[in-house]
């Protein structure tokens, strides 16, 4: 499997070739266009009503198979404006904030981690989707997509981390002191602890909305 991702960064689109008898995974509605030398077939488990329920995810995949005798090419978007990068998941799996997963090679699996009540209250849910097996895997943001290393303890404002591994510890605090937070427009932050590598979005959906709301009074 060859990959190119192309109109980065904000309108980044996968551009994936297939050899015979490889597949690829994808969300609901995230082909573009296909050779029509792929077949798709479609899985409904209770796994994905799981992941719709709690993940933010559809309840459904789409399995692309190159059933014919050469290369076939797919073309895969997000539905949401913003970046795209390939990420190797192995044996410590990946954590991925809800609406982040695009695609992922069939030795991927997609689960459910609880992320914890810090979580919730930054904005990001009670449980996350969780990346296990060995493959790799495809994740889209809003915005820009950079990685940081975690120099033991690091601050990302809510609405901004894309990506973790396990073992990454989410504790929310106050920007600065309850009053300074406030009126500095930062309020909540997340504080991360350990020593992982974690993906950052440089947009936030809430900004947003926020921008949006008084324009479409």
């Amino acid at each position: 499997m060859d990959y190119d991702i192309r109109f980065k960064p904000a309108f980044a689109t996968l551009f994936l070739t297939l050899q015979p008898g490889e597949t690829i995974v994808a969300e609901s509605g995230a082909m573009v266009s296909m050779d029509t030398g792929l077949t798709m077939t479609t899985t409904f488990d209770w796994r994905g009503i799981l992941r719709a329920f709690f993940g933010g995810e559809s309840a459904f995949l789409n399995h692309f198979k190159n059933t014919s005798t050469k290369s076939q090419t797919i073309v895969i978007a997000p539905s949401n404006i913003g970046d795209l990068i390939c990420v190797d998941i192995d044996d410590r799996g990946l954590c991925l904030q809800g609406g982040g997963f695009i695609a992922c090679t069939p030795g991927v699996n997609l689960g459910l981690e609880w992320a914890g009540w810090s979580s919730f209250f930054g904005g990001e849910g009670l449980f996350r989707l969780k990346l296990t097996g060995k493959g790799k895997a495809f994740i889209g943001c809003y915005g820009g997509i950079s990685e940081q290393q975690i120099p033991g303890t690091f601050v990302v404002d809510t609405g901004h981390l894309v990506a973790y591994y396990p073992g990454t510890k989410i504790k929310i605090k106050f920007a600065g002191s309850f009053i300074g937070s406030i009126k500095s427009g930062e309020g909540l932050v997340m504080e991360l602890s350990g020593t992982g590598k974690i993906y950052l979005q440089s947009r936030s959906v809430d900004g947003l909305v926020n921008f949006l709301r008084p324009k479409c009074r």
